[in-house]
């Protein structure tokens, strides 16, 4: 039987992923927080979620770009530049969509990894919220060392129609 220990403390770190009630405008993506992972630390995501609040544009069908993308996905992508989707959540219409718990994503290669929004929609409006969490761990470095997180302080909303591409699993990553 193992028992936790100060030190073990020392060696993980769980942050919150949060983006509260936000207008995401029609084929636009914000970047909701950043983690990098360092040699020897493992990126644990248990839990992500996105909720469609309502569609802010009356009295419009949302026409997608991507069907497979939904009207909102929110995923965990990979900063570099021929990476896609590690993980990805979509919702088709007003409600909300998560991944199963008991299969956290979980990574180990070293790199900069992003959690972002997107409203796949042409034509619409929508007003959307982001949670989850994220455990680092480190094996024998504290985690607070080796860990940067940058929490939301001013939103950067970006139209690009590379960004869909994306969210797609196994496509490079053009924004």
């Amino acid at each position: 039987m193992s028992y936790l220990t100060a030190a073990d403390y020392d060696r993980f770190y769980t942050l919150p992923i949060t983006l509260p009630e936000t207008e995401l405008r029609s084929r636009c993506y914000i970047q909701v927080c950043t983690f990098v992972v360092t040699e020897g630390m493992v990126l644990e995501m248990p839990s992500l979620t996105v909720q469609v609040l309502r569609i802010l544009t009356p009295g419009v069908s949302p026409v997608l770009a991507d069907t497979s993308l939904g009207l909102v996905s929110a995923g965990l992508l990979a900063s570099s530049m021929l990476s896609g989707a590690v993980g990805l959540v979509t919702q088709n219409a007003v409600g909300a969509s998560s991944w199963n718990g008991a299969q956290p994503v979980v990574i180990t290669a070293p790199g900069v990894y992003r959690v972002v929004v997107l409203n796949n929609s042409t034509n619409v409006d929508v007003a959307v919220v982001v949670t989850g969490a994220v455990c680092l761990r480190d094996v024998g470095v504290p985690a607070r060392a080796g860990v940067l997180f940058m929490p939301i302080t001013s939103v950067s909303v970006q139209a690009d129609p590379g960004a869909f591409a994306a969210l797609v699993p196994s496509s490079p990553l053009n924004v």
